[in-house]
């Protein structure tokens, strides 16, 4: 698959078929995000995939929490769409079944001139792994509903305990009915001088 329509094709799946993800290629996905560019080389990431049947139910306990306290978000943002808020929340609660999740910290607490840069570099990384993903024939999806809903320190403290705090959450697995439709993109998002 060309660079380009891995990017044009990558898709926010928010249902997995369950097929398990090989150790391989779960590896080749983590290696892609170390492969990230980083601010002045800082490196500041540090990633907890959760594969495990016991760990993943063990996470999903705690996005049920998420999923509780981002509706009244959700509701607000769609009030005349109450099956999206459902399909959201459902989505949240459960990963859509995702078989691997993957924990993206920022390395750790203190940067001091570089914290937006650290930020941004473990973004970068997460991004690093979402494409090598479509690229393999996986789906993903970024959520940060559990930094939003206050429930990162949590996460914080029971998976990466002293590495620094949550940036975001990818799931990624085999999509269910192959990754869905790219939303529109907004007009006037770019110039050219």
């Amino acid at each position: 698959m060309e660079f380009r329509d891995v990017i044009y094709s990558r898709r926010s799946v928010r249902k997995y078929s369950g097929q398990p993800v090989p150790d391989e290629i779960l590896e080749e996905i983590l290696q892609a995000g170390l492969a990230a560019p980083s601010a002045v080389n800082l490196q500041p990431w540090y990633f907890v995939a959760i594969q495990s049947r016991e760990e993943r139910e063990k996470f999903n306990a705690v996005m049920e929490q998420v999923g509780e306290k981002v509706r009244a978000e959700l509701e607000e943002r769609f009030p005349n769409h109450p099956d999206t808020v459902a399909e959201s929340q459902r989505f949240i609660r459960s990963l859509g079944g995702a078989p691997v999740v993957i924990l993206g910290f920022c390395y750790k607490e203190d940067y001091q001139n570089y914290e937006d840069d650290a930020l941004e570099s473990v973004s970068a990384a997460m991004e690093n792994m979402l494409l090598t993903a479509c690229s393999l024939g996986l789906g993903g999806c970024w959520l940060t509903a559990p930094i939003q809903t206050g429930l990162a320190p949590d996460i914080q403290r029971t998976y990466a305990p002293g590495k620094g705090r949550l940036v975001g959450v990818l799931s990624i697995g085999y999509a269910a009915d192959g990754g869905g439709t790219s939303p529109k993109r907004k007009p006037g998002r770019y110039v050219i001088l």
